[in-house]
């Protein structure tokens, strides 16, 4: 069963607070995430490489929380014209247990769009989880 989910949980709901996340990419480099987190209380600091800045970042989150996911569908689209144009993206993001979310991010940067929609439908993940014993 796939969730639609538009907007973030409450500050007190969320389970994965992202403190600050760097994200590196090039055609000569390795895409690399850092991220510096608070995951139930608990600071932590992940980082990975991935095939792309939104591999690598969902990566670095699974490092995280301890959890295998995986982006079953992303979807871009420009909001607005021009190279300063905000960026909406949505992503489905699935676990091992069946459960599927669908968030959105927009930002002006892509990779940061993306990474919020992830974070978001993380989340999700993660509070359904723990409503059902599993974390």
């Amino acid at each position: 069963i796939t969730e639609i989910i538009l907007g973030e949980l409450k500050k007190e709901e969320k389970v994965l607070t992202v403190n600050e996340v760097t994200v590196i990419t090039g055609n000569k480099i390795t895409p690399t995430a850092v991220i510096n987190a608070e995951v139930f209380g608990e600071k932590k600091v992940a980082s990975a490489i991935g095939v792309g800045p939104v591999d690598a970042s969902l990566k670095a989150v699974m490092q995280l929380v301890g959890g295998r996911m995986h982006i079953r569908e992303f979807k871009l689209d420009a909001i607005s014209g021009g190279s300063d144009a905000i960026a909406e993206v949505y992503v489905t993001v699935g676990d091992d247990q069946g459960h599927l979310f669908t968030s959105r991010g927009a930002a002006q940067d892509i990779v940061m769009a993306s990474f919020d929609a992830v974070i978001n439908a993380v989340n999700y993940l993660l509070l359904i989880r723990r409503k059902k014993g599993g974390l």
